[in-house]
């Protein structure tokens, strides 16, 4: 257990103000002895000293000597007044420093570690901190305040973490995470409030370039013996009083020419450039910026070549096949419409000569307007022409209109089906697309073109066309491949065949 020094004041000598006087023995004999030594001091309490008090540690530091041999100094802030006092007389007895020192010789510190075994006199004033319990500090690490500026040190040295912390406490801030297995270093906000960052021996082999880009306020960094292969470009972007990437394994190849340029231009503040060197084969040992510029080179990779190769051809293929899956209708048709090209979707029927039609056409009469001006007159214009059959004029007179449509469907290659309200509303219609409903079915054909003209009231749409419609392709009028698709549909009409050839078969009852 350790005890504490207090000093209080009695009946010691004033002066007029609490500056300490400047005499000083005129020999060693003069300086009274206090023994001290071999107990458990380990503090001298000068905290909250009046006028008086700090008067009277004055005066024992200037006059006496102390032995605090086998003591248990802790350098903390506890003791830093004592330390100021001490500097204090050094600096104001320069021509006697040596004496006074060797006076306190005997005042060594026994903690903290980064303080043990040195002469209280001789410890650095930024060493001096006390243990704060501050907001956000991480679990599985300890913060301190440092007395001479009070900013926050994060000490998570050797605490074998796996990943840096999510958060630090707020204000300017000292990261110790040396001697860990950190393998990664992620952009961390508070990397903003990070003056010193202590990272070596660890296992890191990737930095965020985001990291670099938030250390602005760093004045040290160290990043040696970790296992870096490439350093992100934005290091260069920070201009630290200190750095350290010595012992990590670079590999100098096309990825790390850049570094050869800031290494030379940063060596005022890189420690030991000489040894930052090349770990890779063929450059294992070299000074990184004693390499040219033309070492910089990566070997060329065949087998990364042909894997990259064979894999932009599979994606190639599996693109163009799912383009050729969901635009096949288009595909097919300008293979047709330019190429006169139709190796799809041909049917045996259409070499059929009892087919004396290329389409039956079946349609409301309330649609005769456009079937007549505008679908028959484009189709039988073509050069050859399709060969339509519609009931107003190819019909025999006499038969009953049962065993026309009958007949019309077995003659014909395909059914052209204008579907419209009109359509959906008229019993006769309905029933031919029955029949031609039926005959697909018996057939296994794709024998039925819908022609959609406008949108449909789905209440008039019955069971039957409603899972048609749902279950096989239409064609809607709107669509600005219309004439291209439904010709395409439709099967290659034959030169030579036109209208006055169809006479043998049914009379034109355009003439009657």
């Amino acid at each position: 257990m350790q005890a504490t020094l207090i000093i209080e004041s009695k009946d010691t000598p004033q002066t007029e103000d609490c500056s300490l006087s400047h005499e000083t023995p005129a020999q060693i004999d003069d300086i009274r002895k206090i023994i001290l030594k071999d107990n458990r001091i380990g503090s001298i309490n000068t905290t909250g000293l009046s006028c008086k008090g700090e008067q009277l540690l004055s005066y024992i530091i200037k006059f006496y000597l102390i032995y605090l041999d086998g003591n248990q100094l802790s350098c903390d802030c506890d003791l830093y007044n004592t330390y100021l006092k001490l500097q204090n007389l050094i600096q104001k007895q320069s021509q006697s420093a040596s004496d006074i020192r060797s006076r306190f010789s005997s005042w060594i510190c026994a903690s903290p570690t980064f303080t043990a075994n040195k002469k209280l006199i001789d410890v650095d004033q930024s060493l001096f901190r006390c243990r704060e319990a501050v907001k956000d500090c991480p679990t599985m690490c300890t913060c301190y305040r440092r007395t001479v500026d009070l900013s926050i040190i994060v000490d998570c040295a050797k605490r074998n973490l796996l990943t840096i912390p999510e958060k630090l406490p707020s204000g300017k801030v000292e990261l110790d995470l040396r001697d860990n297995h950190i393998e990664s270093v992620t952009g961390a906000h508070y990397l903003a409030n990070v003056t010193k960052l202590q990272l070596q021996n660890n296992d890191i082999s990737q930095i965020d370039a985001d990291a670099f880009l938030l250390l602005r306020n760093v004045s040290s960094l160290n990043l040696a013996t970790n296992q870096l292969v490439y350093l992100p470009k934005q290091i260069s972007q920070i201009y630290p009083q200190r750095l350290d990437i010595t012992n990590n394994p670079f590999k100098c190849d096309c990825h790390a020419g850049w570094m050869k340029d800031w290494l030379l231009t940063s060596k005022h503040f890189l420690v030991n450039e000489q040894s930052i060197t090349c770990s890779d084969e063929d450059h294992h040992g070299n000074m990184i910026s004693t390499l040219e510029e033309d070492e910089f080179d990566c070997p060329t990779d065949i087998k990364l070549i042909i894997s990259v190769t064979l894999g932009s051809l599979l994606f190639l293929i599996f693109v163009t096949a799912l383009l050729v899956y969901k635009f096949s209708i288009e595909i097919k048709v300008l293979m047709y419409t330019h190429l006169n090209w139709h190796p799809f979707d041909k049917f045996s029927e259409d070499n059929d000569p009892n087919k004396i039609y290329d389409a039956f056409v079946t349609y409301s009469n309330l649609d005769y307007r456009w079937v007549i001006h505008t679908l028959r007159r484009t189709l039988e214009s073509q050069d050859p022409p399709y060969r339509l059959c519609v009931h107003d004029r190819d019909f025999s007179v006499g038969e009953a209109i049962m065993d026309n449509v009958q007949n019309s469907l077995n003659q014909s290659k395909r059914m052209i089906m204008v579907l419209s309200n009109n359509y959906l509303r008229s019993e006769w219609c309905m029933m031919e697309f029955q029949l031609a409903h039926l005959k697909m079915l018996k057939d296994r054909s794709r024998y039925l073109i819908i022609v959609v003209t406008e949108s449909l009231d789905e209440t008039l749409v019955n069971e039957e066309l409603g899972a048609y419609l749902r279950t096989n392709t239409y064609l809607p009028l709107s669509n600005r491949w219309f004439w291209h698709k439904l010709k395409y549909a439709m099967p290659t009409p034959h030169r030579g065949s036109n209208r006055s050839s169809m006479t043998q078969y049914l009379p034109d009852v355009t003439r009657l």
